[in-house]
């Protein structure tokens, strides 16, 4: 019988608020989220969500505490873009994090 030493993995980020729901992003398959690819999606994908849900208003955004989510390089940039973190958020704790039960 064959076996599986390496499964295969996604990763799929996305975002909503009260106002709505953005898009998802699927990474290729077996990549891993970095802080590279991270600060690629809250560019691409938050930021038009944001603008697009809140336009000039204040908003407040959740992201747990994945090691790349507390990239100091995240960290600054998402300060640079004047946006609000919750937290700081547990990284195993999918209870917490309404994303997980989408």
């Amino acid at each position: 019988m064959p076996t599986v030493k390496h499964r295969e993995t996604i990763h799929v980020w996305g975002c909503f608020s009260a106002k709505g729901v953005g898009s998802l992003t699927i990474l290729p398959k077996n990549t891993a989220m970095n802080k590279e690819w991270y600060q690629h999606i809250l560019r691409e994908q938050l930021l038009p969500t944001i603008q697009e849900q809140f336009g000039d208003e204040q908003c407040l955004f959740q992201h747990d505490g994945a090691p790349c989510h507390k990239a100091k390089v995240i960290t600054k940039w998402l300060g640079e873009q004047n946006i609000d973190i919750l937290g700081p958020w547990p990284g195993n704790s999918p209870d917490l994090n309404p994303i997980e039960n989408l």
